[in-house]
């Protein structure tokens, strides 16, 4: 549903496949030459989240991918990632200076606080609003060209972190979006 959504509202969208049907894969695999990226659809109490970089080598074993239904993404290289929090209508974002293509897996990069465009602004509340959400946190990309290429939205983000590693305020938005209700 969320690419959909991504989608109609005009966001850029990586090809995606979501599937655990061994054909498939390698056929998406391969029609995007032959490297992809691949996210577990759930995992378990205490197991690490982090998205991955699957070959053809890698989806050799059909039973491995029965078994674990996943997300297959187009693979798009950027050193530049946006970690885009948005309480309500309240939207903070930060760039995330980082080689690593899963930027989670070493926190020692740059985070700096982002000016987002006020039309990708409107489609990602639209979003919020199209999943009945009051709060979500995006994870996007920057091409080198500045287009943004959207990849998901997790309902309950993690966002404290990018206060502590950019020294901007987000307890304070996020206060007042919890607050808010009770002054209307």
């Amino acid at each position: 549903r969320q690419l959909r959504l991504a989608m109609d509202l005009g966001l850029n969208v990586p090809r995606t496949l979501v599937s655990q049907q061994p054909q498939e894969v390698r056929a998406f695999c391969a029609d995007l030459g032959g490297a992809v990226v691949a996210k577990k659809l759930s995992v378990g109490h205490g197991l690490n989240t982090a998205s991955i970089i699957v070959t053809g080598n890698d989806l050799a074993c059909d039973s491995s991918i029965c078994v674990c239904p996943a997300i297959y993404q187009e693979l798009i290289h950027s050193q530049r990632h946006l970690r885009v929090n948005c309480f309500g209508s309240d939207v903070h974002a930060f760039v995330i200076q980082s080689e690593d293509f899963d930027w989670r897996l070493n926190l020692n990069v740059r985070f700096n606080p982002f000016k987002l465009d006020g039309q990708v602004t409107e489609k990602l509340i639209a979003m919020l609003g199209a999943c009945h959400l009051e709060m979500g946190i995006f994870d996007m990309v920057l091409l080198p060209n500045d287009e943004i290429v959207w990849l998901e939205l997790n309902p309950q983000g993690q966002f404290l972190f990018c206060e502590a590693l950019s020294g901007s305020d987000l307890i304070g938005p996020f206060t007042d979006f919890l607050a808010g209700p009770a002054y209307q």
